[in-house]
């Protein structure tokens, strides 16, 4: 009685591994063409640099986005999932030298960032995990450990929140308190120069008297404790998000964290960097 053998004779054995191979790389390369397919790239010129946004689906949910300076320089590239920064982001110098690194997930640093001299050697080691700071080691340009520093701080208002918050509703007009049937937001982006001085980048307000009034404090505003940005005094971005009430005036910030929750109908806090469709 014959036994049959289970066994693939070496030359069926190569045409099978052969086949396969044929059909995994066919298949790859159709997925290839068909993702080409679908990704696209928008370009704005615009005063100072240029802005490349390639998206990587269909839904425009994957981009990357490049700020490319006058001279064909590459300055910044992010990567972004449904507006927000989901991958590495990339930081260089004028000459093209890489000045920093760093990884986010949903908009959050996550991971390891890096920072470099101009020659290139590490300046700056961070390990990040869900926004937070878990090590982080500062060198000189000969690689020796120095004291640590933060690689960005933002302006501080004297004494702080609560402090800045008193001083806009003792700077509110009588004319705009009371009589309020709900509840009114009020943002603006100040500038907090290197001189410690602040002033309006822009104003969202729902009137004229609204806005006035917002200008007006500003103009008269005590001194900051300005940003810092890789341990220079920088001119700093730094929002400011108000709710009049029939209460009185908030600081939205600390009316979150006293109450336990967001107002009605606040506006949606979330960084937009690009707009995709």
């Amino acid at each position: 009685m014959s036994r049959c053998s289970t066994h693939t004779k070496p030359d069926e054995a190569m045409k099978t591994v052969f086949l396969l191979s044929f059909f995994l790389g066919w298949s790859q390369c159709l997925l290839a063409q068909k993702d080409k397919l679908w990704r696209s790239d928008v370009r704005q010129e615009l005063a100072n640099y240029d802005q490349v946004i390639t998206f990587h689906d269909k839904k425009k949910r994957f981009a990357t986005v490049k700020i490319i300076d006058k001279a064909g320089v590459l300055r910044n590239e992010a990567n972004f999932k449904d507006e927000m920064k989901h991958g590495y982001e990339q930081f260089f110098y004028p000459d093209g030298g890489l000045y920093w690194k760093s990884d986010y997930r949903d908009n959050v640093q996550n991971g390891i960032f890096m920072v470099y001299y101009p020659d290139g050697s590490l300046k700056r080691k961070e390990k990040y995990r869900n926004g937070f700071r878990k090590e982080g080691y500062c060198y000189d340009s000969l690689g020796n450990t120095t004291a640590y520093y933060p690689f960005k701080t933002q302006p501080e208002f004297k004494d702080g929140l609560y402090s800045l918050q008193r001083y806009f509703r003792d700077k509110w007009p009588s004319s705009l308190r009371g009589n309020l049937a709900g509840w009114t937001f009020l943002e603006m982006n100040l500038i907090i120069g290197t001189d410690s001085l602040a002033r309006v980048g822009s104003l969202k307000a729902e009137d004229f008297e609204h806005r006035k009034a917002l200008a007006s404090a500003v103009k008269t505003m005590p001194k900051w404790t300005p940003g810092t940005f890789d341990g220079q005094v920088s001119e700093t971005n730094y929002r400011v998000s108000l709710v009049l009430t029939p209460e009185g005036l908030y600081l939205t910030e600390l009316m979150n964290s006293r109450r336990g929750i967001a107002p009605p109908n606040s506006p949606n806090g979330s960084n937009r960097h690009y707009s995709p469709r």
